[in-house]
């Protein structure tokens, strides 16, 4: 004979016979799944996916196990799903990335605690776990926050073409079973990622199962010297210790089986990291969040200078109306999703003037290429765009064409935490914990950070320092240096090579924290 007995998160379930009685609970607790994800970000009610069907082919363009996107009261995952579900379409103006995870044996690069080693990044995962770091669950995936003296990974800055020393925010690891394409270059170098991870490309930022031989991926030609790195501990340093990054082609992209864990470095700012080889890939970001949340396949494009018409809207492969391939944004078209524009500011001005009519009340394509057919926008079509900010500062960068930019019903803005006199208790606390100074001192580095990003956004300086800056200025306090001597080796440099800027950002931090003596207390 069994009974069961229900007590708040458990169930017991006895069974008795002649001979034995045996008593099993089982957990009832709920796994955190997407309804979960949905309630937690309020997005509950912007359904994008309603009367939406699609076939195998596209069910592996939809997002699954992305990280939880860490907010800070700015509700950016429910702005962004209210804007599609309201005008279908939005822009994001600031920080981004892309990407999932990469097997775990797969070796890695790194300075931890000052050393240069080489390590795999499971072996990372676990010897920071086995320090006492402290593992974050949220659905199928554990994250370990790294404080910014803990770890330096080998990262590809885009802009430059160089391969830099950056340190990861988090790395994160999730539990996966099916296929993982094994990516193989010219020299023989290799890495494996589940399929829907991005590699960086000449031609803009392609999933693993994209990826076909011919391919150009940046990797490692030479190691920047890690001396340089970690003589002076700033990002003025890290821009010293660079190197050109070598472009490979990819010979072969095979798929083989697999059941464990993956992972994923954050990369705040280059938004990529180095693992086998030498091979550069990327690392995650909140479109896919919201792609993910939604149910909808995404079609990501990078719109690098190198992106062409042909390589959007499509091409013939050969003689004869049969021979045609669709291009990415056709089969957005045709079968709906989200559209994703990255770099939007970068995009060729043909390839604007041709998204015009599809993002406007006309809701089609006019294919050109292929007898003039037009091609009417699928109704569960939507597009989010995102882009850093029209200056000097981002190289390549320049103003969106009118026309394209009225199309944009939505304008999300990414900003500081911490502007002019609103100070944030969220960047304080995190600026104390990675630099590990005291909250009051912290409290002044971001003051400081605050009125520079006031002088940034009304045009009087160039630069504005991120959350990052602000964690090496810190660190380098943390050392002993006053909070005056650090920033000259920090924010103060970083800002411009121009004396007299560097005295105006010289003038902010001694008003702010003068020649106190700093520490950690």
């Amino acid at each position: 004979m069994s009974s069961a007995e229900e007590v708040p998160g458990t169930t017991n379930i006895r069974a008795e016979g002649d001979n034995a009685r045996l008593t099993v609970k089982i957990s009832l607790k709920p796994r955190f799944g997407k309804e979960n994800l949905k309630e937690k970000y309020k997005v509950g009610k912007y359904s994008l996916s309603e009367g939406y069907s699609m076939g195998p082919s596209l069910q592996a363009l939809v997002p699954k196990g992305t990280p939880d996107y860490v907010e800070h009261g700015e509700n950016y995952v429910e702005r962004i799903m209210r804007a599609l579900y309201h005008f279908k379409q939005c822009a994001l103006i600031g920080p981004s990335g892309t990407g999932k995870s990469v097997r775990g044996t797969e070796e890695v690069d790194v300075i931890r605690n000052g050393k240069r080693g080489s390590s795999t990044i499971e072996g990372i995962f676990e010897s920071l776990k086995g320090a006492g770091k402290r593992v974050d669950a949220a659905g199928s995936w554990e994250t370990i926050r790294v404080g910014r003296d803990e770890l330096l990974v080998l990262s590809f800055d885009r802009r430059a073409g160089e391969i830099v020393w950056r340190s990861p925010a988090a790395i994160a690891r999730s539990a996966y079973a099916g296929p993982i394409a094994v990516v193989t270059t010219a020299t023989g170098r290799k890495l494996a990622a589940t399929p829907d991870h991005s590699f960086v490309t000449l031609d803009g930022t392609v999933k693993a199962s994209d990826l076909k031989p011919g391919v150009f991926l940046p990797v490692v030609n030479t190691t920047p010297a890690p001396s340089i790195v970690m003589a002076i501990g700033g990002t003025s340093a890290l821009q010293s210790g660079r190197t050109i990054a070598k472009w490979e082609r990819v010979v072969e992209v095979k798929m083989e089986a697999h059941e464990g864990w993956v992972y994923d470095f954050e990369v705040p700012g280059t938004e990529t990291f180095v693992a086998g080889d030498g091979i550069v890939t990327h690392n995650t970001h909140i479109t896919y969040l919201v792609a993910e949340l939604a149910g909808l396949p995404l079609w990501e494009i990078n719109c690098g200078l190198q992106t062409s018409v042909y390589d959007l809207f499509g091409r013939f492969v050969g003689l004869g109306k049969e021979n045609w391939v669709d291009g990415q944004i056709v089969s957005w078209c045709r079968y709906g999703g989200i559209l994703y524009l990255d770099e939007a500011n970068m995009m060729k001005q043909d390839i604007a003037t041709r998204l015009n009519p599809i993002l406007d009340t006309r809701g089609h394509m006019v294919l050109n290429e292929r007898d003039n057919e037009v091609i009417p926008r699928h109704p569960n079509g939507f597009v989010m765009i995102s882009m850093n900010p029209y200056s000097a500062e981002f190289a390549g960068t320049k103003p969106l064409n009118a026309a394209f930019r009225r199309r944009m019903t939505v304008w999300i803005d990414f900003d500081y935490l911490s502007v002019g006199s609103k100070i944030a208790p969220d960047e304080v606390e995190m600026i104390a914990q990675r630099a590990k100074i005291g909250s009051p001192v912290a409290e002044k580095l971001v003051r400081v950070a605050a009125e520079i990003r006031r002088q940034y956004k009304t045009g009087d300086l160039p630069y504005a320092p991120s959350v990052g800056d602000l964690v090496n200025w810190g660190t380098l306090v943390a050392d002993g240096l006053t909070p005056a001597l650090a920033a000259e080796e920090t924010i103060i440099a970083l800002t411009a090579d121009d004396p007299e800027v560097q005295n105006n950002v010289r003038r902010i931090v001694r008003m702010v924290v003068g020649d106190a003596k700093a520490g950690s207390k």
